[in-house]
């Protein structure tokens, strides 16, 4: 039986708003919770996109910001809009 791989959804959209509101959560944040998600061992951490869920963080250069911060949990998007 293969070994139970989970990961963890990254809100790359609550780190726009919150930081707004007076929370503390922004995208320097969230790039840490995935380095903790890495040193914790999950597999792999996501970020989503959508054309109406605005604002968020764009996709592919938050994953860009993850990657260069991790070396070997996976990075994935939940979907990619143009």
């Amino acid at each position: 039986m293969g070994k139970l791989k989970i990961g963890i959804d990254l809100h790359n959209r609550a780190s726009v708003f919150m930081p707004q509101q007076g929370l503390d959560y922004d995208l320097h944040r969230l790039i840490d919770l995935a380095v903790l998600c890495e040193e914790l061992g999950f597999y792999s951490v996501s970020v989503g996109d959508s054309l109406t869920s605005k604002p968020r963080w764009r996709a592919i250069p938050t994953m860009a910001a993850i990657a260069a911060k991790t070396s070997r949990i996976k990075v994935a998007s939940h979907i990619l809009m143009p």
